[in-house]
């Protein structure tokens, strides 16, 4: 028999389980595990392996522009992760710092950049951890 590798997917085996038999699971980090029906290569097994991995969000379409307005701090922050400074940070920096940039999109991202003064900034700054700060200090936005 052919072995199949396929991205997300694994293999489990309940030793207590009297059927011994295999269960197969489409698992991506952070989400649900979605149990994978038949063998790997039948027709229902790849209907429903090509169904959990459509499931996958895309992770531009977090960025995606039909939902960010010119001239906003959820533009800049789209600039900045389409940038080569965000591609030139490490996985681990990047992984560091996207959830702090994303809690600071959520709270802010809506604003009118041209509408923010120097004591807006600097509350907004205040109000979150170092790390933010040296996330966007590392590139200067020009207005």
């Amino acid at each position: 028999m052919a072995h199949i590798k396929l991205k997300y997917v694994n293999a489990f085996a309940n030793p207590g389980c009297k059927d011994k038999r295999v269960r197969y699971y489409f698992r991506r980090r952070g989400a649900k595990a979605i149990p994978l029906p038949g063998l790997p290569g039948s027709e229902e097994f790849m209907a429903a392996y090509s169904a959990a991995l459509a499931s996958i969000p895309d992770h531009h379409s977090e960025i995606a522009v039909n939902r960010t307005h010119a001239g906003t701090i959820n533009a800049l922050v789209v600039a900045f992760y389409r940038s080569g400074e965000w591609h030139a940070l490490a996985d681990e920096t990047k992984k560091t710092r996207r959830p702090i940039i994303e809690r600071f999109r959520a709270q802010h991202g809506d604003k009118r950049v041209a509408l923010l003064r120097r004591e807006h900034v600097l509350k907004m700054l205040a109000a979150i951890d170092n790390h933010l700060r040296s996330a966007v200090s590392s590139r200067p936005f020009a207005g």
